[in-house]
C-alpha cells in the first residue's frame, strides 16, 4: 500500500526510526535531497505520475509544505545535493516512457525545478550521491540494467559526463556519502534482488568502482542517507 509517512532516527546512535510527519500526497516511488536545514522530496506515483515537490525542516517534525512543480511528471528517479542545490535525474512516466533529463531546485527557496541537462540516455531506477561539487549518478535500467555512473558539476548546468563503472549492472540501489567517497549499495540485477554489494568511488578522480563489502541481507528498492561519518 502506498502511504505519505516520514520517519526520522539519529545517524550517530542506533535505534528504531520515530514518525516524523506526513507528505502532502499519498505516493510511492518518490525520491529526495536535502541541505543540513532543509529536505526536498520529488514526484512519485499516486498511481498517477507527479511533478509535485514537497520541503520540510529536518531539525522540526512536522508534515511537508509545497515547494513547487518539477520539470516533468516523474518517479523511479534519483536526487543529490550540495547544500544549496538539489539534482534529479532520470525517472519514469507511468505507463511506458523514461526520461533522461535532469532538473535542479535551490534547496533554500520555494519554486519550480529548471532544466540542468540530460543522461547519456532514458533511463529510470538510477542511483545517486554527491559531495559538494559533483553529483553522481549510476546504474538504472533504459533496455537493460547499466553499471555506468555518470557526474555532473552541481553548481553548474550541462550534461552528465562519464565517470567510469560499478562492478555489476544494477538498478534500484541504495546511496550514502561523506565529502570524499560515494558509496552503492544492494540493488536489482537484472530483475533479481542483488547479493547486497556495496560499491565505493572516490568523488575527486574519475575511475570503476571498488568492492567495499556486503550488506547483512539482500535487497533491492532501498534507500540510504548518511552524515560525514556513516
Amino acid at each position: 500500500a502506498k502511504v505519505n509517512t516520514i520517519d526520522y532516527l539519529t545517524i550517530a546512535t542506533l535505534g528504531n526510526a520515530t514518525k516524523f510527519g506526513d507528505l502532502t500526497v499519498v505516493r510511492t516511488s518518490v525520491h529526495s535531497c536535502s541541505s543540513s536545514t532543509r529536505m526536498i522530496i520529488l514526484g512519485g506515483y499516486t498511481p498517477s505520475t507527479l511533478n509535485t515537490i514537497d520541503y520540510l525542516t529536518i531539525s522540526t517534525g512536522g508534515n511537508t509544505f509545497d515547494f513547487g512543480d518539477n520539470t516533468i511528471r516523474v518517479g523511479q528517479h534519483s536526487g543529490c545535493s550540495n547544500e544549496i542545490r538539489g539534482i534529479f535525474s532520470g525517472g519514469y512516466f507511468i505507463p511506458t516512457t523514461f526520461y533522461s533529463d535532469i532538473s535542479y531546485v535551490t534547496i533554500a527557496t520555494k519554486g519550480n525545478a529548471s532544466d540542468f541537462g540530460n543522461l547519456r540516455t532514458a533511463r529510470f531506477n538510477t542511483n545517486s550521491t554527491s559531495n559538494s561539487t559533483r553529483g553522481l549518478i549510476s546504474a538504472g535500467r533504459d533496455t537493460a540494467n547499466r553499471n555506468w555512473i555518470e557526474y555532473v558539476t552541481i553548481s553548474t548546468t550541462g550534461n552528465a559526463e562519464d565517470f567510469g563503472d560499478l562492478t555489476t549492472p544494477q538498478q534500484a540501489a541504495a546511496t550514502a556519502s561523506s565529502s570524499t567517497r560515494g558509496l552503492f549499495s544492494g540493488g536489482v540485477n537484472p530483475g533479481v534482488i542483488s547479493d547486497g554489494p556495496t560499491d565505493y568511488v572516490e568523488f575527486a578522480t574519475l575511475g570503476n568502482a571498488t568492492d567495499f563489502g556486503d550488506l547483512i541481507t539482500a535487497r533491492g528498492y532501498c534507500f540510504g542517507t548518511s552524515n560525514s561519518i556513516r
